[in-house]
């Protein structure tokens, strides 16, 4: 970084289908001089090795993680996307 000061990025990833391209995105990042953290947004696994588990993003909402992996899957993408449901300290619910 040409300020002397590094950066501090964080990459989203769908894990269980885009995590070797969040991983080499993610070294190619850090070895430009960057902080960077990987932050896991599955809406249907976990993965062990993200530096922001989907666990804590969604305990940020105060929604469980298993009754998000039980909604539709229509429900679940509103949900990430900021539609109903979010912030209101409930799980989504099926359509």
């Amino acid at each position: 970084m040409a300020s002397g000061k590094r950066a501090d990025i964080v990459r989203l990833g769908i894990l269980d289908t885009e995590g070797d391209e969040t991983k080499f995105l993610a070294t190619e990042i850090a070895k430009q001089g960057a902080n960077t953290k990987v932050m896991d947004i599955n809406l249907g696994a976990e993965a062990s090795w993200a530096d922001i588990p989907l666990r804590e993003v969604l305990a940020a909402d105060q929604v469980a993680m298993d009754d998000v992996f039980k909604a539709s899957r229509r429900r679940r993408l509103i949900w990430w996307s900021g539609g109903s449901q979010k912030n209101s300290g409930t799980a989504p619910r099926p359509l």
